[in-house]
Formats: structure tokens, sequence, C-alpha cells
């Protein structure tokens, strides 16, 4: 929220003070802050187990005979990552 939209609301709500105008901007930026953060945090984490799903497959692949590219091709991952995850 920018400042004019937090004032208006502040006024709705009976708040006019310039601390109380200054506390809403503090309060919006840390939960702004606080969002990012944990959006960052989640999308790391799925991620994460993403990969893992994808190496797992790719090491089921390998198992079954599959050939590096094959399994690459199988997987979305490159040659490279599955030697570095799998062998």
């Amino acid at each position: 929220m920018d400042r004019p939209e937090i004032m208006a609301e502040r006024k709705r709500k009976g708040f006019v003070s310039v601390a109380d105008v200054l506390r809403a901007e503090g309060e919006a930026a840390g939960l702004a802050k606080g969002e990012a953060v944990g959006l960052a945090k989640g999308e790391a984490v799925g991620l994460a187990k993403g990969l893992a799903k994808l190496v797992q497959s790719a090491k089921n692949f390998l198992a079954m005979g599959l050939s590096l590219e094959q399994v690459s091709q199988g997987t979305g991952l490159s040659v490279e990552e599955i030697r570095k995850h799998c062998l």
C-alpha cells in the first residue's frame, strides 16, 4: 500500500496521527517482506522436492538399463545432472 491509501484507510478507522500512518506503513512493509520471504522459502522447498523426485526417477530408469541420454530425455535432467546425482 502506498502512503495515500494507508492514510485514507487509517482516517476511515479513526486514526489520523503521523505516528499512526508511519506505523501502518511499517506494518505494510513488514507484511510484504514476510510474504516475499515465505514465498521464496516455499519455492526453494518445492524445487528441492521436485529435484529429488526427478533424481529418483532417473535412478529407476538407470536401474532399468536406459542410457544416460534416454534418462535425460525422460526426466528433463541434463546428462551432467544425472551423473552428479545418480552415479
